[in-house]
């Protein structure tokens, strides 16, 4: 099972909340992926899910996804 760990930045919440951490990080559980590639493809896949159903209307930038394995 690969682990794949996306890091971002949220740049409007984080201006208007200067004590907020640098960056954040969400850690998404990939069974089925074959390779590193696909782990990312699939993390990428749900993040997106989960930004378009977050209700929050700033962007966030993607830093980097760092898989564990």
């Amino acid at each position: 099972m690969a682990r794949p760990r996306i890091v971002y930045t949220e740049p409007e919440f984080q201006r208007r909340n200067p004590h907020c951490p640098p960056e954040f990080g969400g850690i998404f559980q990939v069974s089925n992926a074959l390779s590193h590639d696909e782990a990312v493809r699939q993390a990428l896949a749900e993040w997106n899910f989960c930004i378009r159903h977050s209700g929050v209307g700033w962007p966030r930038v993607i830093k980097s996804v760092i898989v564990e394995t």
